[in-house]
């Protein structure tokens, strides 16, 4: 395999008698936003946690940054963001970030200056902080690894690129409407 940042060939996943991946293979070079669009039931979190290393393929490789699919080092480099994530209730929202920085890899003072740049409502209950807030603790969470700055680059220019591309399509809309 190359060096993409995400290679993958032929990865397959079954449960039972259901293909929920059927033969995917691509490549996405480093410094490249990728996404996977389609309709629900169409593969995209299994692909996802596939390449984690959160389920395993039925059959079929790949590498993300270089690594084995899977790898904890390079794991540790990934924030992933589910969509239907479970949190423990009785955690604070710091207490959940470090104890998802810790599965990162994250001690110490580096853990602790992560947590403090992403979390600035630290001490409210998980179950007790509104949607919005409980939201940004998500993705904060998600963020505890760092992304390469290349990466940060192109994905700050993708979303300015989809947002623009979302306001034009409004206005089109809108002006066919009149």
């Amino acid at each position: 395999m190359s060096d993409a940042a995400i290679e993958t060939r032929g990865l397959h996943k079954r449960f039972g008698t259901t293909i929920a991946v059927d033969e995917l293979s691509l490549a996405v070079g480093r410094g490249e936003v990728f996404g996977f669009l389609g309709p629900n039931g169409a593969g995209k979190t299994t692909s996802v946690k596939m390449l984690l290393g959160l389920v395993a393929p039925t059959r079929g490789d790949g590498t993300v940054l270089g690594q084995p699919l899977g790898d904890r080092e390079t794991r540790a480099k990934i924030g992933f963001l589910p969509e239907h994530f479970r949190f423990q209730d009785s955690l604070t929202a710091r207490e959940l970030l470090r104890y998802h920085g810790r599965l990162f890899g994250l001690r110490g003072a580096a853990l602790d200056a992560r947590i403090d740049a992403l979390e600035k409502r630290g001490d409210a209950k998980a179950k007790e902080t509104a949607a919005t807030l409980r939201a940004k603790r998500d993705q904060a969470r998600a963020k505890l690894s760092e992304l390469d700055t290349r990466t940060q680059e192109n994905w700050t220019a993708f979303k300015k690129d989809v947002s623009d591309a979302w306001d034009q399509l409004d206005r089109d809309v809108t002006e066919a409407t009149r």
